[in-house]
């Protein structure tokens, strides 16, 4: 059987769409999962940054010296 032949078959177009379909929609899914991990990854990324300004802040308003180099 000849490759053109094939798309006068009616079970290899539906299985074509059907093997796209299910391509396009995990890749829909992959992405949208990728960007809210990257969300929620530099919402955490900033807060503990922020965190750690805070206690190194806080370290040097009480003027410790030595815990302030250690943080």
């Amino acid at each position: 059987m000849r490759p053109v032949d094939l798309w006068r078959h009616t079970s290899f177009r539906l299985a074509l769409g059907v093997a796209l379909f299910v391509l396009a929609t995990l890749m829909l899914a992959g992405g949208i999962g990728y960007g809210l991990m990257q969300a929620q990854l530099a919402v955490r990324q900033d807060a503990r940054v922020t965190e750690i300004y805070a206690a190194i802040e806080e370290t040097g308003q009480l003027g410790d010296e030595a815990e302030l180099i250690e943080h």
